[in-house]
């Protein structure tokens, strides 16, 4: 019995691992959010691993957090495993599983000794790094006879570098949305706050985001951190967070101006004193300290579940470091029922941390105005998020936003059933047995299944969405092609009149493939719903 248990899902993802290797492939990645258990995912991969394969494990690091992580919840795992660092001078080759930092371990006198200690499974932490020269040069150095395994919570790069050249396959994958669902996570609330005067338009761009010491020129011309600080104050209470800027210098004046708002805070950064750094963190942990602003060192490899707050201002066009940044709040901690996000910098309108469902008063309609309205129970839905309203307080400007930007097209079928077109599968909300509660289904051309039950309605949205959006013909509102108004096409009238459909004058393609799928899922569902309205009754 090992002191860190897996999670169900956590099982599944080594299984898949392992079915990948199997199969022949030899790099393969698992994309898990943030909070959800990576590093005892590969902890314990390794210990079976190494039982039955032999040889030993490496894990690629970039960071000292990462690594200290790394070697804790490994020998958590398995006390009696040879766990060694390579990092700066220290050099433990002999041990069973090298934990190393990918600059220590990709110079060349490191990259000449790897081949040579009998390595057979290779774990890059946070791999969404591994297309960069240093991590590529170490993973073709030992892939030739281990087999590589990725691990991150996204596999997008800001720079547009193809991970597809490192990995093979995606074995497992979760979202935040099952995060939430499954109580692992909490959810996300949004509110952006306008920062008067500030302007990206014409800020540096360089490898696909934005430059730091440009970025915090801007920030700091607008007095981001003053601005920041009173919504803090107005929004966030006494609520413990974690502030991400794009300098130290805009860090250290943040943390200044928060105190001026009477809320103990300190920064941390890469350039202070290592033990001095790891105090602030620990006064943080121990609630000396309510907020905690950093130059960019707290987005990987920081477990600080007490933080419910996430300042994201970092202006940022990588989804990988939102969703890094975001991912920091999401931790379950007594007491703590949602995360707030203060997006300073408007990032929530340019990048999605998970894909959910399109706000309930598009689910009520159909492609035509005349069908009836979706009776939606009295307060199942967030309302702050279903009707955002901007509000003034002082200077300081402050809307709640959806951070989720829900895209997804939603239809009814004739009896009114909600169900989102995917291709030849169909996903689709159902009552359950509760009152206000619904379930999620999945319908194929044969067969089918419930994939959630028992949930509300604003979750059973959310759950929906992120079940469609897995599959290859997942339809969204905002498709090139359902933006023009093009004819429809030869063949879809041909299908529309075979089906008995009636198609309207000035009808557009959109207008047509939507009464197309509405009839084949109407087909597929409004018999047993009308049996199931029936015994109600």
């Amino acid at each position: 019995m090992t002191a860190l248990q897996l999670r169900p899902y956590q099982a599944e993802a080594i299984s898949a691992i392992l079915g990948e290797f199997a199969s022949g492939r030899r790099r393969t990645a698992a994309v898990l959010p943030t909070g959800m258990g990576k590093t005892v995912i590969f902890a314990h991969l390794i210990r079976r691993w190494l039982a039955e394969h032999g040889g030993r494990a490496v894990v690629l690091v970039h960071r000292d957090e990462l690594a200290a992580q790394a070697l804790d919840k490994i020998r958590q795992v398995d006390p009696d495993l040879h766990v060694g660092l390579v990092q700066a001078e220290r050099r433990d080759y002999a041990a069973q599983v090298l934990v190393c930092s990918v600059q220590t371990v990709s110079r060349p006198d490191a990259l000449q000794v790897l081949p040579e200690l009998g390595v057979s499974l290779v774990v890059v932490d946070e791999c969404h790094h591994a297309a960069a020269p240093t991590w590529r040069a170490v993973i073709d150095t030992l892939s030739g006879r281990a087999f590589v395994v990725g691990f991150t919570a996204t596999l997008d790069r800001a720079d547009d570098r193809g991970l597809g050249e490192v990995f093979e396959t995606v074995a497992y994958r979760r979202s935040i949305v099952d995060g939430i669902l499954g109580g692992y996570l909490v959810p996300p609330r949004g509110r952006r706050i306008v920062v008067q005067g500030l302007r990206l338009d014409n800020v540096k761009v360089h490898a696909g985001d934005f430059v730091p010491g440009h970025l915090g020129s801007v920030l700091g011309y607008a007095d981001a951190p003053r601005v920041v600080a009173k919504a803090y104050a107005e929004h966030a209470g006494d609520r413990p967070g974690v502030a991400f800027w794009p300098t130290v210098t805009l860090a250290t004046t943040a943390a200044e101006a928060l105190r001026d708002q009477g809320i103990p805070a300190a920064a941390v950064h890469g350039s202070m004193p290592l033990d001095e750094r790891r105090a602030t963190l620990q006064a943080f942990m121990a609630g000396d300290l309510q907020v905690l602003t950093n130059a960019m060192v707290l987005t990987e490899g920081w477990d600080a579940p007490r933080a419910e707050v996430c300042v994201i201002a970092r202006p940022t066009r990588s989804p990988a470091l939102y969703v890094q940044m975001v991912g920091r709040v999401l931790r379950p901690y007594p007491g703590k029922r949602e995360a707030l996000v203060l997006d300073v910098s408007g990032a929530s309108e340019d990048h999605r941390l998970a894909t959910l469902a399109v706000l309930a008063q598009d689910v009520a309609r159909g492609p035509y105005d005349d069908q009836p309205p979706l009776h939606i129970p009295d307060g199942a839905l967030l309302t702050d998020v279903i009707t955002p309203e901007l509000a003034r307080r002082g200077q300081v400007i402050a809307q709640d936003v959806d951070l989720f930007h829900r895209d997804t097209l939603w239809l009814r079928t004739y009896d009114g059933v909600p169900f989102i077109p995917a291709g030849d599968d169909i996903v689709f909300l159902w009552p359950d047995d509760q009152p206000g509660r619904y379930r999620v289904g999945l319908r194929r051309r044969r067969g089918g299944e419930w994939l959630r039950t028992g949930l509300d309605l604003e979750m059973a949205l959310l759950a929906a969405e992120d079940a469609a959006s897995e599959r290859a013909q997942y339809s969204s509102r905002s498709a090139p092609w359902r933006r023009r108004r093009e004819p429809p096409s030869p063949g879809q009238l041909e299908l529309a009149q075979r089906l008995g459909l009636y198609v309207p004058d000035g009808a557009t393609k959109r207008d047509v493939s939507d009464l197309i799928s509405i009839h084949f899922a109407s087909g597929a569902l409004d018999r047993a719903y009308r049996a199931l309205q029936e015994q109600r009754k």
